[in-house]
């Protein structure tokens, strides 16, 4: 998608799709947009808190690195069953202050490998230039 200049805004556990055969498919793509030229950024508040990047978060433009961003909360929540900040989700000012200010809980690497702890902690870097080298 990113290939294509297509941003999700809503990359979730509820929206991946796994097919009998294994096969993955990211679903819901009601909130993507198409990235031109004349705006390769938003600021719109798209997308579902818990699963929110620090640029989302603190209203400011945003591009792929949000779906990044995402898609780290999702692999984080594979791993311990809540996205990095669920804790904090009590409202949404509670949540964004959190993004933006609490570091994640490390996942246990006795049952996942330093590799995967290592992507997780890629995806969710709060600095977007190092997120968005990860396409």
């Amino acid at each position: 998608m990113h290939y294509k200049n297509v941003l999700h805004r809503d990359i979730k556990s509820e929206n991946i799709l796994i097919r009998k055969n294994g096969d993955i498919k990211i679903a819901d793509l009601g909130l993507s947009v198409f990235l031109h030229e004349q705006q390769m950024f938003r600021n719109s508040l798209k997308g579902t808190s818990n699963w929110f990047s620090p640029e989302i978060a603190n209203g400011v433009f945003y591009s792929k690195e949000v779906d990044v961003w995402a898609f780290g909360c999702l692999a984080y929540e594979l791993a311990t069953g809540k996205p990095p900040f669920f804790e904090h989700a009590r409202d949404d000012n509670s949540l964004f202050t959190a993004i933006l200010n609490k570091q994640i809980k490390p996942i246990d690497t006795n049952k996942w490998s330093p590799v995967f702890a290592d992507f997780i902690n890629c995806c969710l870097e709060k600095n977007p230039q190092e997120r968005s080298t990860i396409d």
